[in-house]
């Protein structure tokens, strides 16, 4: 029996022990298993789909981009030469231009895969469209595209193509060098349209210019648009060029591709901002102020252009009366609707004269104040307002615009109080009869203004830093003040000094501009200020200054000379000049003598308060050499030691 209970416990203990081989198995197993599969997702579209040409082999392209995220995923690589024209791969299915490259997709890194595409042309431009395929699911995802692969050695394409001057004969385009255009720039123009009419014999080449970062270029009517007309609209294409000589494509002669301005209009308005502003307050609208809206625009490029505005409004009429009419009022029952509509009637008036204290009471319970006209009885007009229009065209010269230096012009539609809902404006340019595109802006309540602008940091040696800024749109509301924090930038936490609430001073010829001095600051030490401008909704944000550092306000260096005197005199005349007084006059100098390997105290030289030292010392051995420093002080300290 012990032999029989024996073998059962080994045969037990075999059991318990291929189940645990079996659980390790089945665990080991477990991260080779693909995700359980829930609702069919499509993978996402590949990233940073990009190429470059193989340097090893001109005619293969190698293809990267970033892997969507799962592991389970296959890659379908397509190409195609770019023709111009517009492609939207998503979704499928692709049209006949495109190929699909064969290869091995490589993994690069955790998440970055590449591939080569062979038998290219080199000569032409590329596009590489790459999507991903769930191994699990079979679902394809979006594409990924790359932008435009253009040959090797091509030139980068410029940007930033914009108008710089126009005259009735000339008009000048300009824009950023471009890297390896070693053979300048091709350039035309032609008037703005839905398809502009390039002229291929009116393309004029640009040199790359050996100096600075823009390349610029005046045409005259010869290679200008047939028509040229300083008030029309253009657009301009530039492409940069390997080569001066010899045709894009052909050969080594390699061109980016044209690259197109933005509409260059020359009676343009940009910049357009408009706001209600109080102006006080008004009888005919009772509780409410009276109000203006002030508009300011950039002003336009186009040399004496003069400017139209139109104002959009629902306009109002007193339609009817409640209370007790005078002679000069029409008796009537207030309509039904004005109680629950606001914004079609308000009652915005009533006159005192003997008014019945449920009469006064029903009034003032609407928003209506006491208006006093003591020689009438007292009535209530029911304003009611019509549907919105706009208002004819006013013309305005450049000076009844009020355009000022800062290219910023502005005009107040004054009294507008009835006018206030639904308002908006509008401003064209006008020159020689042909009017401008219009700009709109729908005017807002009150607000913030913008922060001030253009801000100029100054610094003078005697420890001062100036602050000078352009006023801002008030936006409605005027600007009280400013706020204006300098800041150490060793320790930019808390403010060295403050001017809360500041006007500035006002420049002597600019009225936009204003400025601030801090004093009684540390020379040597770095700061820089930052301001926001004040009005009646609050605070604008922070504008700031770039960091500026104080000079120093001690003396500069001295430049010294020492001549012997005669044999046997036993003296040296120390002669200094000073370049840099620290812009403070020098009030005194110093000598010191070096004796061994350092110098002595210093020794005040008397009578010496001069920009220049002519010292003499006297008592010295002959034939021993010595060795003098000096310096210069003022009211600030004593300055740099000349050199040995």
């Amino acid at each position: 029996m012990f032999v029989a209970g024996f073998r059962a416990l080994i045969a037990r203990r075999k059991a318990r022990l291929a189940i645990a081989a079996a659980a390790v198995v089945c665990v080991a197993l477990l991260p080779l298993l693909p995700p359980t599969v829930g609702a069919a997702a499509r993978p996402g579209a590949p990233g940073n789909v990009g190429g470059s040409w193989n340097t090893t082999t001109p005619t293969s392209l190698d293809v990267t981009w970033t892997s969507p995220g799962s592991s389970y995923l296959e890659y379908q690589v397509m190409y195609r030469v770019d023709d111009g024209t517009v492609w939207d791969p998503n979704p499928a299915p692709v049209d006949a231009g495109w190929k699909s490259a064969a290869g091995t997709v490589t993994e690069l890194s955790r998440t970055i895969r590449s591939q080569t595409i062979t038998g290219l042309d080199a000569s032409a431009t590329y596009v590489i469209g790459v999507r991903a395929k769930d191994r699990v699911t079979g679902l394809y995802g979006q594409w990924g595209l790359s932008g435009l692969i253009e040959p090797s050695g091509t030139p980068g394409r410029p940007s930033g193509i914009t108008e710089s001057t126009r005259s009735m004969s000339e008009l000048e385009i300009e824009w950023p060098k471009v890297t390896g255009a070693a053979g300048g720039y091709d350039l035309r123009v032609a008037e703005h349209g839905s398809s502009p009419a390039w002229d291929s014999a009116r393309t004029v080449t640009v040199s790359q210019p050996g100096t600075g970062t823009t390349v610029s270029k005046a045409l005259t009517t010869t290679d200008l648009p047939s028509g040229y007309a300083e008030v029309k609209t253009y657009v301009a294409q530039v492409r940069s060029r390997s080569s001066a000589t010899g045709t894009c494509g052909a050969g080594s002669m390699k061109c980016s591709r044209w690259v197109t301005s933005g509409p260059l209009a020359r009676l343009d308005v940009s910049g357009l901002t408009a706001a209600k502003i109080e102006r006080g307050s008004d009888p005919r609208y009772v509780r409410r102020p009276a109000l203006d809206v002030d508009a300011e625009w950039d002003k336009s490029s186009a040399t004496g252009a003069s400017y139209e505005v139109a104002f959009y409004y629902r306009d109002g009429n007193p339609v009817d009366y409640y209370g007790k009419a005078d002679t000069n009022a029409t008796p009537g029952s207030r309509p039904d609707s004005w109680r629950m509509d606001w914004d079609w009637y308000h009652l915005c008036i009533k006159h005192n004269d003997n008014v019945p204290s449920s009469v006064d009471s029903d009034l003032s319970s609407r928003g209506c104040m006491d208006h006093y006209y003591p020689t009438k009885p007292y009535y209530a007009p029911i304003w009611q307002f019509g549907a919105p229009k706009w208002g004819a065209w006013v013309p305005l010269t450049a000076q009844a615009a009020k355009c000022d230096s800062d290219m910023r012009c502005e005009h107040t539609f004054a009294d507008v109080t009835l006018k206030q809902r639904t308002s908006k404006v509008r401003v064209r340019a006008v020159l020689g009869g042909t009017k401008g595109p219009i700009a709109e802006f729908t005017t807002h309540p009150p607000r913030k203004t913008r922060p001030p602008y253009d801000l100029t940091a100054t610094a003078s040696s005697g420890g001062s830093f100036t602050l000078a800024w352009n006023q801002p749109f008030h936006n409605g509301s005027p600007i009280s003040g400013y706020d204006i924090e300098l800041i150490d930038t060793s320790a930019p936490s808390t403010p060295v000094q403050t001017a809360p609430g500041t006007k500035g001073t006002p420049h002597p010829t600019l009225s936009y501009r204003h400025s601030y001095t801090f004093t009684g600051l540390t020379s040597g030490k770095t700061y820089r200020a930052r301001i926001r401008a004040v009005n009646g909704a609050g605070a604008s944000d922070w504008a700031q200054s770039s960091d500026l550092t104080l000079s120093s306000s001690v003396p500069g260096l001295p430049l010294l000379s020492v001549a012997p005197g005669g044999k046997g005199s036993g003296k040296l005349t120390l002669s200094a000049e000073l370049e840099d007084n620290g812009g403070s006059a020098v009030t005194k100098w110093k000598h010191r003598l070096k004796t061994g390997n350092s110098y002595g105290a210093w020794t005040e030289i008397a009578n010496s308060a001069s920009s220049s030292l002519e010292h003499v010392v006297s008592h010295l051995t002959s034939g021993t050499s010595y060795t003098y420093q000096v310096q210069a002080c003022n009211t600030s300290g004593c300055g740099t030691a000349s050199a040995d």
